[in-house]
Parts: structure tokens; C-alpha cells; sequence
């Protein structure tokens, strides 16, 4: 009998096994990106202005009262975004509905290795023309489209935009001007390159946009007085580059990097263009005094100085930093951001916060392997928000 029971289980477990698995495509699709970069604050002055909490529908539908009942996509829960965004789906492990951007922890179908980058942060759509609708929606649990009718018809922006097959494209809402009520909101869409371009594995790239509101520099500089600075960035910007060592979740030396102290990279104009800005680059692996010969860990740590044009960092003319009327600020690349405790860092006393643009991670047989990065710097606002791709890397290998 136990004999007959054993048999009739296995029979039971190879019929279940022979299920037909059907794989969903898009065919000729395209890559896409969102962020919710609305990020005022609501406050008693801005008690009137829309909730920045998103719910973005594409190629939408409506019923006879011309509310919005379906569509193609939807991207709901859209919380402001995070201050990184790394190379990976940034909340893939999110347990609470909020999203801080698309297709983040959406279960959809996602970019493929393209030219060697993971495109796994970007989903998949059908190339061609497509209507982008975004609205604002309350901060609740409830599902888009089952809220009630008035609660879905308060649109920020709506757009059609044409997506050509195979390309990659990030997508932001963003706050126009600062003068106008209610708060003016654009829709920014940038067109990568990234996939396309020769990058030497041996550096990290980097490039830089200012896509600050007209009149927020001004304003928050008034709103200061001399009462601190580099929270914000004026229009135009000089961007300098220096490398120090070592780096440490503890806290980063204060070593410079022979060669790369002040460096300058390039200029940051505030401007909603759709063009990609240029990159910079700077060495995975400099030479200085207990370097790794190997190429193996790296331990350096980036310091991005912002100085608008008046001043020059290689003659050490600086402005006060607790007085800078938005001519200074600095953007620290470092493991301690994980801690996230007050950056102290020489020779500034805060700043903005970033991991660092190398990323080192099991692989292979090594427990810590560094591996260039490609990122895009963006100030929003008062505000350094960084987005990294890499490449494709060996999978830590388990030795016994």
C-alpha cells in the first residue's frame, strides 16, 4: 500500500509539472524611466498647492465624464525620489506601496542588457507616439482607479511624447519658476546615450545638470541671508573634481589623491534641455601611497566642489561657506552615506551626500570588487539627486 501511495504522488507531481509557461513580450519596445522630481514642501504657505504624490497613466482612457478609467500603463504611488538611484530597481525589495520612481518595484517587464549596461531600472514600452498623463492623488493605500472620480481628475502635466525603438529615455516632473501660483509644473525628458558611447572600464563618468526652478537660487539666497549656504546653486556653476583616500563606511580620509585635488570638469548651467550633458571621467585606480597594485579594491572617494565663476579653488579663493550666497556647495561620493550620519568632511562642514561613484561588490571570487560607474549629477531645488548604470560584472562565485 505504501509502495502504491509513493507512486500515485509522483504521478500527481509530474502532471503538475508539465504546465505550459507563456512569456510576455513587447515587441519593438523602447526603455523608460520616471522620477517624481517635485520636491516642494507642503507647508501652511503652500496648503493649497496639489499633493507631489503621483499617479503617472500612459496612453490613458476615459468614461463619459471624461475621468480617467484605464490605460496601457500605470505607474501609481509615485513618492518623491530618493537622493540615489543606483544601478539596480531602487526599491525592488520595497514592502510599502510608495515608489520613488518607475518601474521601480512594479512587476513589469524591464530593459535587457543593452551594450553591456543593466537596463533593468528602465521598463519596456512599445516604441511610437504615446500620451503621458500625470496626476496628483491623495496619500492613501488605495489603488488609482479606485478612487473616487474627483479624486482623479487634478492633472500636472500631459504630453505625448514619440519613443523610438531600442533608444533609452529618463523622464522628470519638475517645478517651472518659483513665482507663479499655482506651482507651474514641467515635464522634462532626457534621450541617454550611455549605451552608445565608448567608456573605458578603467574610469568612471559622471556628468552634471542643474534643473532648479527659474528664481529658486534667488530666493533661497534671500530666505538665507548670512545665515549659512550651500543648500542651493546659482545658475551657472564651475564643477571641480577631488579624489581622496581612503574610504569608509566609519567615515573617509582626508588623503588627497596626487594629481586630483581641484580639478576642474566642466560648467552646470540651469536649463530644462532634453540633451545629454557631457561627461567627465576620473581613474577607478590612481597611483598613491598604498594604492592597490592589483586593481582589484578601491579606496578612493569623490568630492564634487560647485563654485560659481567668481571664484578659483587652485588659488584657494573660496567663499565663506557659512555665508556663501549660493556660490559653493559640494556634492561628497562615499560609503559613509550609508550610515547616514552628518557628513564631516575636509575642508567643509556639510554637504550633499552621494555613494560613491565606484561601486564595489562581491564578484567572483573576491568578497569586495570595484568596478566603474556611469552617472548623471542632477541639483534640483536645493537638492543633489544621482542616478548610476554600470556595466555587467561576474556573480560572487562560492568557495567551499
Amino acid at each position: 500500500m505504501r509502495m502504491i501511495t509513493y507512486t500515485g504522488l509522483l504521478a500527481v507531481l509530474l502532471l503538475c509539472g508539465c504546465r505550459k509557461v507563456t512569456y510576455n513580450t513587447i515587441s519593438n519596445p523602447a526603455y523608460f524611466r520616471f522620477f517624481n522630481s517635485l520636491n516642494y514642501s507642503i507647508t501652511p504657505a503652500t496648503k493649497d498647492e496639489p499633493q507631489p504624490y503621483l499617479a503617472m497613466v500612459v496612453d490613458p482612457t476615459f468614461d463619459a465624464n471624461g475621468v480617467v478609467n484605464g490605460g496601457a500603463v500605470l505607474g501609481d504611488f509615485l513618492d518623491q525620489r530618493l537622493a540615489y538611484a543606483p544601478p539596480y530597481p531602487a526599491n525592488a525589495g520595497n514592502t510599502s506601496s510608495d515608489n520613488y520612481e518607475y518601474p521601480g518595484s512594479e512587476k513589469v517587464l524591464v530593459g535587457p542588457i543593452l551594450n553591456g549596461f543593466d537596463l533593468s531600472s528602465w521598463a519596456q514600452i512599445t516604441s511610437g507616439k504615446h500620451r503621458f498623463v500625470f496626476y496628483s492623488r491623495p496619500v492613501s493605500q488605495t489603488p488609482f482607479f479606485q478612487l473616487a472620480a474627483a479624486q482623479r481628475k487634478f492633472a500636472f502635466a500631459d504630453t505625448t511624447v514619440d519613443l523610438a525603438e531600442g533608444e533609452v529615455y529618463t523622464m522628470e516632473l519638475l517645478q517651472k519658476d518659483v513665482y507663479s501660483s499655482p506651482i507651474p509644473i514641467s515635464f522634462y525628458m532626457r534621450h541617454e546615450q550611455f549605451t552608445k558611447l565608448p567608456f573605458d572600464d578603467s574610469l568612471c563618468y559622471v556628468n552634471f545638470y542643474n534643473l532648479s526652478a527659474a528664481g529658486f537660487s534667488a530666493q533661497a539666497v534671500a530666505a538665507l541671508g548670512t545665515a549659512g549656504g550651500g543648500s542651493s546653486i546659482r545658475d551657472t556653476m564651475n564643477v571641480f573634481l577631488t579624489l581622496y583616500f581612503p574610504d569608509s563606511v566609519a567615515g573617509p580620509g582626508s588623503n588627497v589623491v596626487p594629481g586630483y585635488q581641484y580639478v576642474p570638469l566642466t560648467s552646470v548651467i540651469r536649463s530644462y534641455a532634453s540633451g545629454v550633458a557631457p561627461y567627465t571621467s576620473f581613474p577607478i585606480f590612481p597611483s598613491y601611497q598604498g594604492s592597490d597594485s592589483t586593481d582589484i579594491h578601491s579606496k578612493i572617494w569623490e568630492e564634487f566642489m560647485f563654485l560659481s565663476p567668481d571664484y578659483n579653488p587652485s588659488a584657494g579663493n573660496f567663499p565663506s561657506y557659512s555665508n556663501s550666497q549660493g556660490d559653493y556647495a559640494v556634492l561628497a561620493c562615499t560609503a559613509e552615506y550609508y550610515t547616514k550620519q552628518t557628513f564631516v568632511g575636509p575642508p567643509h562642514n556639510d554637504a550633499y551626500w552621494s555613494p560613491n561613484l565606484i561601486i564595489t561588490i562581491p564578484s567572483g571570487t573576491y568578497s569586495a570588487r570595484s568596478y566603474s560607474s556611469i552617472s548623471s549629477v542632477e541639483m534640483i531645488n536645493g537638492h543633489a539627486y544621482v542616478m548610476s548604470v554600470q556595466r555587467q560584472y561576474a556573480p560572487p562565485v562560492e568557495s567551499y
